[in-house]
């Protein structure tokens, strides 16, 4: 049983390297997030006396850096969530935080305009990010209709 892994590996190895000579391997990085759009769904009652509609696990991030230790970053270029009527809603009312392993931004905190670090880890593959979403509410300031916000990850090295 043995040699026939050793040969299977050094069989794959083989071809590996007629395909793909060693020199001219180069790291890769790559983020994949999912879903692209997230419906936060219809805000009720027990929302607002929440105070806050949420979503766990909105956003799942993989990330991928073969060569460098990485971080993923996140930011909004929104300058609000839209407007209703004369009510604009403020991007700091849009929060999320990081979770899993290689999370760094573990409290919820508001959006901004600039990049947040949200996780970060050492060169690999396939690193898992979850990040939740809050939408806070406000009976006084909140005008009934729909609001939207584009998120922007971005992985770069450490």
């Amino acid at each position: 049983m043995e040699k026939h892994q050793a040969r299977i590996v050094f069989a794959a190895i083989l071809l590996f390297s007629l395909i793909f000579p060693l020199h001219l391997v180069e790291a890769t990085s790559s983020i994949t997030v999912t879903p692209k759009t997230l419906n936060m769904g219809t805000v009720g009652l027990n929302n607002f006396e929440d105070k806050y509609i949420e979503k766990t696990r909105a956003n799942i991030i993989i990330a991928t850096d073969t060569g460098d230790p990485w971080k993923v970053m996140v930011k909004t270029t929104n300058n609000d969530m839209g407007v209703v009527g004369s009510y604009s809603k403020p991007i700091s009312d849009f929060r999320w935080r990081a979770t899993g392993n290689y999370a760094t931004q573990i409290s919820y905190t508001s959006i901004t305009n600039y990049d947040v670090e949200a996780a970060r880890g050492s060169k690999g593959s396939n690193f898992i990010i979850y990040v939740d979403v809050q939408m806070l509410l406000s009976w006084a300031k909140d005008a009934p209709g729909k609001y939207d916000i584009i998120l922007t990850y971005t992985l770069t090295t450490q």
